[in-house]
């Protein structure tokens, strides 16, 4: 009903326990299952899990739910499961397990996630990839700026945090001013400290090595470049084309048109010659070529097909040719600077020679590698404009069929390949080459001794990055403070719930049990400290007066677990509970005599205090001392005789034996001093007894056990006549059933009858001769039964 059990949870080993919930003898497909009937007045609610896989499939008056109706309830308070193997777990755990274990119990098991949940992101908080490298790349810059003799005021304000921003950045314009021998502000001190640091550097190198790396929107910038091209030419382009093709008679027209509009304007300036040829012309063929021109024009609107089909092919292939020229742009672009330092490699062989050899080589590799892959990819593009020239050479004639198109398809994937490789040659590249950089920057720095400028131009450039990483380091900071408090709040909670409350009530428990004849070597509290490991508890003990180390290696066994078992009982009683009932499992495992006998006015205080109180043993001796010494209470004894593979074969007998019964009956009755509760607890253990002879009569007659839990006066009746009782007999037992009213119903100004009660034991008193009479004779017939042929 939990979902798991507590010997499971807690198991050294949880390979050994895998399976272990399904019983092996019910075989496949059937699927185990636990069915709970809860009853509140009159509503009735049916509760079933059924494991399936490693789950539970729970249902609800046969209707599949998520969860219990009441789970927020079942897993804020203790379970009522006291279990021998639960109560050594928790006392002989390690301290820093006990302390877990400890705040389930309390319930605390929800605090204590927070608290981890908060100390985890207190310790380590989780930031998005952007800010890691932020505050990677602001770090390193401070961590120059600090070791630079010129920039300690400004580091020094910079480690105060963002109260000193504002000082910060006046100090840094302080610095820069000093440097450049000016007064420009903003932008034009920064453009004056660049011009400074470049004149003194082009003496001995210009430019960079770098390759900037591809950001994720630069990616998916380049993907979208690449599917727009593509869908260029392999959605819109090809229907065009095809209406060029379809069109493809319609050239002649417009090509005449065009020649016959031509001469009609040149006719203009000579009428009387021809413009091609200047022949003299007749009126008769100036007429002819102005009729033949009207034709012509008429027959053009024929074509406006053709002429909107030669707009958009010319508007696709201009948008074509800026796209490619944009996607080299995105790419080849980051290249320029490392292209160019190709023809200053003495310059950096002098800055680089040496210990720096390294990225010298680094260096001339990508030079070498992405080289290639520019070179490819400028020659791919080449070969992309010269196929959207031939498609536009296309537009003004006849066109046969989509080849040209097909080229250029091709070719379009060939460079989008080349960009695609070079692209993918830079990322491999870009890390290695970031850091020789940085290195040809110092070293570029030093010898023209620029390094305080350079790094005076970084803070401005990054003026805003280094904001943000104050404020990043500000909340950081904030976070330790955060996780102390936390720390310190869950941690005097939980001490004052486990040392205070909980030890005094365990403490009061433990008194009921603790024995005197031995040793004064007692449970003496719990107490609480924090480790870096997490809460510690420990259980203290104490010994005529002194502290020992701890329970755990001072209390004998015996002691140990009747401590475990004043904690869970003490965390069960401590808040109210849905479980008006107790489990108790084994609870005198290993406990000695006194400790056996101390326990059972426990169990009674427990049922005084409104527990049911189920117990499980194996010692049949110590369950007879408990049914004795809670005789006056309503119980049921159940005794596993045996087992079989389909379960455990279950014998219920009485919980007091009737002469018990009819002894404690008599005895409540001649005490004078008896009030009218126990003359009505005399009544009820009439109808007890009345129930346990008709069972044992029922048995000894048919052999066939009853419980006596299940019996009414109608029950009783149909026994006592079915096994022979004389019906005056049985009359005077129906007679107490009759007038005797039920104690747990009784009216208030109800009072029991002490001469009625007398008459109802003698009543009873000859019922259970009648019934051992009964018995015997019966016992007699089955030996001296005649043999049958």
């Amino acid at each position: 009903m939990y979902g798991y059990t507590s010997k499971v949870q807690f198991a050294d080993s949880k390979d050994e326990y895998k399976g272990s919930y399904r019983n092996i003898h019910l075989l496949q497909p059937e699927s185990p299952s636990v069915k709970v009937v809860v009853q509140d007045g009159s509503s009735t609610m049916e509760l079933l899990a059924i494991f399936s896989g490693s789950d539970a499939v729970l249902r609800v008056n046969g209707a599949v739910v998520a969860s219990w109706p009441f789970a927020a309830q079942l897993s804020s308070v203790p379970k009522p499961f006291i279990l021998q193997h639960a109560l050594k777990d928790l006392l002989l755990a390690a301290p820093v397990d006990r302390f877990n274990r400890f705040a389930a119990l309390l319930g605390f098991e929800d605090l204590t996630q927070v608290h981890k949940d908060l100390l985890a992101f207190c310790t380590k908080p989780p930031m998005p990839l952007a800010a890691k490298e932020l505050s990677a790349a602001i770090d390193g810059l401070i961590l120059r700026v600090q070791a630079d003799p010129q920039l300690t005021a400004v580091a020094r304000s910079i480690k105060k945090g963002y109260p000193e921003l504002s000082a910060t950045r006046k100090l840094v314009s302080n610095a820069a001013h000093k440097l450049v021998g000016a007064a420009p502000k903003g932008p034009e001190l920064l453009g004056e400290l660049i011009k400074a640091r470049d004149a003194a550097t082009s003496q001995f190198f210009q430019g960079s090595v770098a390759v900037g790396p591809f950001a994720e929107s630069d990616s998916i910038a380049v993907g979208t470049e690449q599917q727009a091209m593509l869908a260029l030419v392999t959605t819109e382009l090809p229907p065009l084309v095809a209406t060029l093709a379809a069109e493809s008679a319609q050239h002649k027209i417009l090509r005449e048109a065009e020649f016959y509009g031509l001469g009609l304007s040149l006719l203009e300036t000579a009428p009387a010659v021809c413009p091609f040829c200047n022949r003299e012309l007749k009126p008769i063929d100036v007429a002819h070529i102005r009729e033949r021109h009207g034709s012509l024009m008429a027959a053009e609107q024929a074509t406006a097909g053709l002429r909107g089909a030669q707009k958009e092919v010319a508007r696709v292939l201009s948008d074509l040719g800026q796209r490619v020229t944009e996607y080299y742009k995105r790419i080849g672009g980051r290249t320029k600077a490392l292209l160019e330092a190709n023809t200053a490699l003495p310059q950096l062989e002098a800055l680089l020679g040496g210990k720096q050899g390294a990225h010298l080589t680094t260096i001339r590799a990508a030079m070498e590698e992405i080289g290639a892959t520019i070179t490819s990819f400028v020659d791919r593009g080449r070969d992309v404009r010269s196929a959207i020239k031939t498609v536009e050479s296309l537009v003004q004639q006849p066109v046969a069929d989509l080849t040209a198109v097909e080229r250029l398809g091709q070719a379009l994937v060939d460079y989008i390949a080349a960009g695609g490789a070079a692209k993918s040659v830079m990322d491999r590249h870009a890390a290695s080459l970031a850091q020789a950089n940085g290195v040809l920057t110092d070293e570029l720095n030093a010898v023209a001794g620029t390094g305080t400028i350079s790094l005076l131009i970084a803070l401005i450039e990054n003026d805003q990055k280094l904001e943000k990483r104050i404020i990043l380091a500000t909340a950081t900071d904030n976070l330790k403070t955060l996780k102390a408090d936390v720390d310190a709040f869950v941690t005097k909670l939980m001490l004052e719930a486990i040392s205070g409350e909980l030890a005094g009530d365990v403490m009061d428990w433990y008194k009921r049990i603790r024995t005197v004849g031995d040793p004064d070597v007692h449970f003496a509290g719990f107490d609480m400290k924090k480790t870096p490991q997490g809460g510690r508890v420990q259980i203290k003990a104490s010994s005529y007066g002194k502290d020992l180390v701890s329970a755990v290696s001072s209390l004998s066994e015996s002691k140990l677990n009747a401590l475990g078992l004043c904690i869970s009982i003490a965390i069960n009683l401590k808040e109210k509970s849905p479980f008006d009932f107790l489990i108790i499992d084994d609870p005198i495992q290993s406990w000695d005599k006194d400790h056996e006998t101390q326990f059972i006015g426990v169990i009674r205080e427990l049922v005084e205090r409104g527990k049911q109180v189920v117990l499980l043993s194996h010692n049949g001796e110590w369950i007879k001392q408990v049914r004795t010494g809670c005789a006056d209470f309503n119980g049921l004894y159940y005794e596993i005789t045996g087992y079989t593979e389909d379960g455990p074969v279950i014998r219920a007998f009485p919980w007091v034996e009737p002469r018990q019964r009819l002894q404690t009956i008599l005895a409540l009755i001649e005490d004078q001093t008896a009030d009218s509760v126990r003359l009505q607890q005399a009544e009820e253990e009439l109808r007890q007894v009345l129930h346990q002879l008709a069972c044992t009569l029922h048995e000894g007659v048919k052999g066939i056990p009853k419980n006596p839990a299940t019996l009414n006066s109608e029950k009783v009746l149909k026994v006592l006549t079915e096994c022979g009782i004389a019906t005056p007999q049985v009359n005077r037992v129906m007679l107490i059933f009759e007038t005797l009213d039920d104690a747990h119903h009784a009216a208030p100004e109800y009072s029991a009858n002490r001469q009625k009660l007398r008459q109802y034991y003698e009543t009873a008193m000859q019922l259970s001769k009648a019934i051992e009479a009964r018995l015997k004779d019966d016992q007699k017939l089955s030996v001296v039964k005649p043999k049958t042929a």
